[in-house]
């Protein structure tokens, strides 16, 4: 509750002038962030250091707040988190929205909170708009008063909204979701994820039994290999680097993984594509 009303209210104090897009034209470098929702990033102090994809380039950029990033879908990022700023982040996933107030520099700092996606509302017909608007591709006038009506919406969610007891460890479970769907592509355990909640190791692990139907490692795979997949559609890499992306430092177990749950190699995926 206390980190719903510190997020609730910083997003009373956000401006929003200007918004840029990420995009996908580009293969993500190692270490970017790149997943299947939309996402949000908005710089509150300092300046925000990040790569992205704009016409088919990589560029670097150092945001102020009143800037705003929005990363459709499958498309990527790559923050540099050594400098000192505060950032807000949003993943707009299918069953849950993910919010996170994160204070980067010599030590990295997240307040965390989730709530259950609403499929029908505001908040997903000004992030359809914004969606559809930007494939105009067209700096469209109004994106930022589209951003600060959706930051509005959430900011009277957040403010309303009393999280049931009985279903306090489903939306851990959905917290740590979000958490592997952002960081898939770096070096994640049981014990390392457990420890980012403050939780046991077998605590994560009977989350995912009971809320998951899958286990944690399981879990894991999936995410990493949808992202495989993604890469194998859309770009001509060599499979270190693809596996590389994913999260996998060994091509061969990489490859032992991708067969396991496709059920296809990867190059018959990519002939199967062709």
């Amino acid at each position: 509750m206390e980190t719903q009303l510190k997020i609730s209210n910083v997003l009373r104090e956000v401006k929003c002038r200007h918004v840029l897009f990420a995009g996908n034209k580009t293969p993500p470098p190692i270490m970017a962030f790149a997943v299947h929702f939309p996402r949000l990033t908005i710089p509150l102090t300092g300046i925000y250091h990040t790569q992205l994809e704009q016409n088919r380039k990589i560029v670097d950029l150092a945001l102020k707040p009143g800037q705003a990033i929005f990363i459709p879908s499958n498309c990527w990022d790559k923050p540099d988190m050594k400098h000192r700023c505060e950032t807000l982040h949003f993943l707009f996933g299918k069953r849950h929205t993910g919010i996170s107030l994160v204070t980067s520099g010599a030590d990295v700092k997240a307040f965390k909170v989730a709530l259950p996606h609403a499929m029908v509302g505001p908040e997903q017909r000004i992030i359809d708009a914004i969606l559809e608007l930007h494939q105009l591709n067209t700096q469209f006038a109004a994106f930022d008063h589209l951003i600060m009506a959706l930051l509005n919406c959430y900011e009277n969610r957040l403010k309303n909204y009393d999280a049931p007891i009985p279903k306090h460890a489903n939306m851990l479970f959905q917290e740590i979701c979000v958490y592997i769907q952002e960081n898939f592509q770096q070096e994640i355990s049981r014990e390392s994820v457990a420890r980012q909640f403050d939780i046991s190791p077998n605590h994560l692990s009977r989350l995912f039994k009971t809320n998951g139907y899958m286990k944690f490692c399981d879990y894991v795979n999936y995410v990493r290999i949808n992202r495989a997949k993604f890469l194998l559609r859309n770009y001509d890499l060599p499979l270190y680097h693809i596996a590389a992306r994913c999260g996998y430092n060994d091509v061969v177990y990489f490859c032992r993984i991708f067969k396991k749950i496709t059920k296809k190699t990867t190059k018959q995926y990519r002939n199967q594509l062709l």
